[in-house]
């Protein structure tokens, strides 16, 4: 087997941790963070939507986008 490796953009968060292996996090020219997502394959979103560690993982991400839009506000405002 050959390991292939895909990049897939998305906003919706959910999306974001049933289809990846590993979230990159970017801001306006560069990489905020990366997390790995912990969960095995195959994935069934009806079990990983329901694990404590798919909400903790949410939550870390929205605050991830939240802390870039505040960044992105900050930077307007002082333009």
């Amino acid at each position: 087997k050959e390991k292939k490796t895909i990049i897939f953009v998305t906003h919706d968060l959910n999306e974001a941790i049933l289809l990846a292996d590993t979230i990159v996090v970017m801001m306006p020219r560069r990489i905020h963070n990366t997390l790995s997502v912990p969960f095995e394959r195959p994935r069934k979103a009806e079990d990983i939507y329901a694990s404590a560690e798919y909400k903790k993982l949410y939550e870390n991400l929205k605050k991830e986008f939240d802390d870039i839009q505040q960044y992105i506000a900050d930077e307007e405002v002082s333009l």
